[in-house]
């Protein structure tokens, strides 16, 4: 269930979505069922099981220097995948972990460039980066104490307007 933000005429519009749907896709690589801090972990571990479990060496993953992100001290992890019949989604992934929370803050992931070789070649790695940028995931000012209840999901709560 969706509404448009504001005051005006819009915002008395109610939408119930398929979130898996055209609509809801339209600008979207995955659902928003699928977003979070707990789904993107999820997901990571699951890559990573997937990784170790294949029978050949398609992921390099290099440990590069701390680096701090919104002032938490991070682990910074960089994959490349050798090819793309191997991980057809993802040719590169920066990951980094909190150190204290052990989770992710920020994941960037990269494609695989769309051109030949001879204009890959051609590219700086920053410039390969910037044609190949899938995903940017990121989470910050994160407060392990906020308690939810049933009515923060209830559309006939008064504060969301419905």
């Amino acid at each position: 269930t969706v509404h448009a933000g504001g005051n005006g005429l819009k915002s008395k519009l109610t939408l119930n979505l398929d979130p898996h749907g055209d609509l809801a896709m339209g600008e979207a690589r995955h659902p928003v069922t699928q977003a979070g801090l707990l789904n993107l972990a999820k997901t990571m571990v699951e890559f990573r099981r997937r990784d170790l479990a294949a029978s050949e060496d398609h992921v390099e993953c290099c440990m590069g220097p701390e680096q701090l992100f919104n002032n938490r001290p991070c682990y910074h992890f960089t994959l490349n995948f050798k090819n793309a019949e191997l991980e057809p989604d993802y040719r590169k992934s920066i990951v980094l972990i909190d150190k204290e929370w052990s989770i992710p803050l920020l994941v960037q992931n990269f494609g695989w460039f769309p051109g030949d070789e001879k204009e890959m070649a051609e590219l700086t790695p920053a410039e390969l980066d910037e044609e190949t940028f899938l995903e940017y995931y990121a989470f910050s000012d994160i407060n392990f104490e906020t308690k939810l209840s049933s009515k923060d999901f209830d559309k006939s709560n008064p504060g969301y307007r419905f």
